[in-house]
């Protein structure tokens, strides 16, 4: 007895394999599920509140397990710069594999079908008509216009083939949608100081520790002007400025100088009784 061997199904390539996962719907949903998990997180806790309010509030166990987790600082904490990252390349590789298909359906109106490609899809009625082609055309297209259709007629050897669509450019919404996704985690990933966090690993840049004047921080712990993306604050006495401002970076700060300089000329407000037409001043 003759034997046939069977071929076996070609092996997949591991490029492949790596696009289909990263491009995978439940990744994107487990992704974003994690993400807004973590800004509830980071919406009911007050973030970057001194540590010993922390203390305070949780006790010093709870304390260092918070601090640990990063949920003080939750948008720049390094799990959650991964998660947006990983999300950015999901979604992109998503809009890489769908948006050129998507783009060619939405102009694509498939007038290459002949009679029995056209029998073998999945809704299909067939009917005759007394009408030649050009009269039933004459009648089908003001009547797929008025429900919003669009057409497209093409000449064939065993007949006419007429395609309508509608709807098509709805298309381009799962497109905004991606794009939009992936721009936020982007502008999300700038604003939690990832660069900040890498030029920290990399030994470029080191957090100052101690409690001592702008003037007496080493260089290192300074951050260049032209910084694209910054989140810090500075104490300013009334009438006097500032043209720096710290960032706050694990257990320590770095100094962040302003193209701009920052003056406080009046703090405070005022209240006028009624019939006191000169009102009374109270400075915070």
């Amino acid at each position: 007895m003759n034997t046939k061997s069977i071929p076996r199904p070609a092996a997949r390539k591991h490029p492949t394999l790596w696009l289909e996962f990263l491009g995978s719907m439940n990744l994107a949903i487990a992704l974003l599920v994690t993400v807004a998990i973590a800004s509830v997180v980071g919406t009911v806790l007050k973030q970057n509140e001194p540590y010993q309010n922390y203390i305070i509030k949780f006790g010093p166990f709870w304390h260092e397990v918070f601090l640990k987790l990063g949920l003080y600082d939750v948008y720049s904490a390094g799990w959650f710069l991964f998660i947006l990252s990983f999300l950015v390349i999901s979604t992109s590789v998503c809009i890489y594999r769908n948006a050129p298909k998507m783009v060619r359906d939405i102009w694509h109106y498939r007038l290459n079908l002949n009679v029995e490609r056209l029998r073998l899809l999945k809704h299909v009625r067939e009917f005759e008509s007394p009408l030649d082609p050009e009269q039933a055309e004459a009648r089908l297209r003001p009547l797929l216009q008025r429900q919003g259709y669009r057409l497209r007629a093409r000449a064939q050897q065993d007949g006419r083939i007429i395609a309508a669509k509608k709807g098509a450019i709805n298309r381009l919404g799962y497109l905004f949608t991606h794009s939009a996704i992936v721009i936020i985690c982007v502008g999300g990933l700038v604003d939690g100081n990832i660069g900040l966090k890498l030029k920290a690993l990399s030994g470029e840049i080191k957090p100052e520790t101690r409690d001592i004047p702008a003037s007496q921080v080493p260089p290192i712990s300074w951050l260049p002007r032209d910084n694209p993306s910054f989140r810090g604050n500075v104490s300013i006495p009334e009438g006097s400025s500032a043209d720096l401002v710290f960032l706050q970076l694990r257990d320590g700060y770095l100094v962040q100088p302003l193209p701009f300089s920052i003056k406080l000329k009046d703090f405070g407000w005022s209240i006028t009784a009624p019939g006191n037409p000169n009102p009374s001043k109270a400075i915070w």
